[in-house]
C-alpha cells in the first residue's frame, strides 16, 4: 500500500527509497497510525521539508526522539513537525530539534520539584503548562506571557531544551502558521 506514496516522497525529498520508507514507517508507528494514514504522514513531511531549512532525513532524525512522547501527550504529527521546522529554521536541526523538543515536553508534563518552583515563581502552575492538558502551543504561549527568558529557559529545560524553548516561545506565530 505504501510503495507509490513512498516513491513520491523519495522523489520530492531527493532521498533514496529505502531511507524514505524507513523514515515514514518510523513516524507512522511512533504516532500509532496505520497505512491508511500514510499519505497524510508523507504530505506533512514534504510540507515541513519544503517550507523550512531541514530535509526529510532531518525531520526523521528529530522524530526518533520526540514522536513517541508527542503522541503520548496528544500533540499531533502536524504540530510536532511544525515545531521541528521552526527549530530548524533557527539552526536547531535534526537530533538537536528532536531532543530539545522532547525535553520541553517532558519538563512541562512531569516537572521536577525545582521546575515546579520555577514555574510557580513565574506565576504558573503545572496544570497551566502540562502539554497533555493545554497542548504544546498553548503551553508555550503561557510561558511567553509569563516572561520566560533565556536564563529561566535554561533552568527549566537544561542545555538541550532551553535553547529550543527560547526559539519556540519567540516564534509562536511561525509555529501556528507551520501547524
Amino acid at each position: 500500500e505504501a510503495v507509490d506514496d513512498t516513491l513520491n516522497l523519495a522523489q520530492a525529498s531527493g532521498a533514496d527509497l529505502g531511507r524514505s520508507a524507513e523514515i515514514t514507517v518510523n513516524i507512522l508507528r511512533a504516532f500509532r497510525g496505520d497505512t491508511a494514514e500514510l499519505a497524510k504522514v508523507l504530505d506533512v513531511l514534504v510540507k515541513a521539508a519544503n517550507t523550512s531549512t531541514t530535509d526529510v532525513a532531518g525531520i526523521g532524525d528529530a522524530m526518533k526522539f520526540v514522536a513517541p512522547i508527542a503522541k503520548g501527550l496528544g500533540v499531533t504529527l502536524e504540530e510536532t513537525s511544525a515545531a521541528i521546522a521552526v527549530l530548524s529554521n533557527a539552526g536547531l536541526q535534526s537530533t538537536m530539534a528532536g531532543t530539545g523538543l522532547r525535553r520541553i515536553m517532558s519538563a512541562l508534563e512531569a516537572p521536577t520539584k525545582k521546575e515546579v518552583e520555577l514555574l510557580k515563581s513565574m506565576g504558573l502552575t503545572t496544570a497551566d503548562v502540562a502539554v497533555s492538558n493545554v497542548g504544546l502551543t498553548t503551553a508555550l504561549e503561557k510561558l511567553r506571557n509569563a516572561g520566560l527568558d533565556a536564563g529561566t529557559a535554561l533552568e527549566l529545560f537544561g542545555d538541550r531544551g532551553g535553547p529550543a524553548a527560547q526559539v519556540l516561545v519567540t516564534m509562536i506565530p511561525e509555529l501556528k502558521q507551520f501547524t
